[in-house]
């Protein structure tokens, strides 16, 4: 969240896009790809407010529609009869660790 529904200033911004969502007193920032090239980014803002604790708590979320290591399941065999069995399957990558770094002036 953000203290006020103004435009934050933007001071730098290496890598990705952002959103100011003023209704909702809250910034989007978004990084489309992370990888070997691309695995750090920075996005310095200033914005109206004179508690630290209006800009908390910061959400943070990751989604990727690859895996890092490409396993696929084709089929599923019944163990005694050898037939097919139906299965679905989900497949999910997790962020072992993140940070939020504040820093101030």
């Amino acid at each position: 969240p953000v203290p006020t529904s103004d435009a934050p200033e933007v001071i730098n911004i290496e890598g990705g896009t952002f959103r100011h969502n003023p209704k909702k007193h809250i910034i989007e920032w978004e990084l489309s790809v992370v990888d070997k090239t691309n695995s750090t980014a920075n996005f310095e803002f200033t914005i109206p407010g004179s508690n630290e604790s209006d800009f908390f708590p910061v959400t943070t979320s990751f989604t990727s529609e690859d895996m890092i290591c490409p396993v696929h399941v084709s089929a599923v065999h019944q163990l005694e009869s050898g037939e097919p069995a139906k299965f679905g399957l989900y497949r999910q990558l997790q962020a072992e660790k993140y940070e939020v770094v504040a820093q101030a002036d």
